[in-house]
């Protein structure tokens, strides 16, 4: 059964002086807030290595506040800033997966 899916970029569609830019990350509604969605990225990350790029649209707090949560909780360091994509307002995060538990 698939609950959701993943686009992961690599060069050359990912920004430069990165391994790997998240262009999409979905989970359908119903199996939202199960965990699901963490797991899949913990999946993601012990699989791939290297620097991570993602943006999220301002206004879309639970996009953010779900990475924010995923990132902490596997204790990546991360930069932000925001930006502005096809005229709407962003945030950027970039860190670096080296080893997951």
């Amino acid at each position: 059964m698939t609950v959701g899916f993943v686009l992961l970029n690599t060069p050359p569609f990912a920004p430069k002086g990165y391994d790997y830019y998240i262009n999409d990350f979905f989970i359908l509604k119903k199996y939202r807030s199960k965990g699901i969605g963490a797991a899949a990225a913990k999946a993601l990350f012990r699989g791939y290595f290297g620097r991570y790029a993602m943006v999220q649209l301002l206004k879309n707090d639970t996009a953010i506040n779900f990475w924010k949560k995923v990132l902490n909780e596997n204790s990546f360091e991360y930069e932000e800033k925001e930006l502005v994509e096809d005229g709407e307002r962003c945030l950027f995060q970039g860190f670096c997966v080296k080893n997951i538990g």
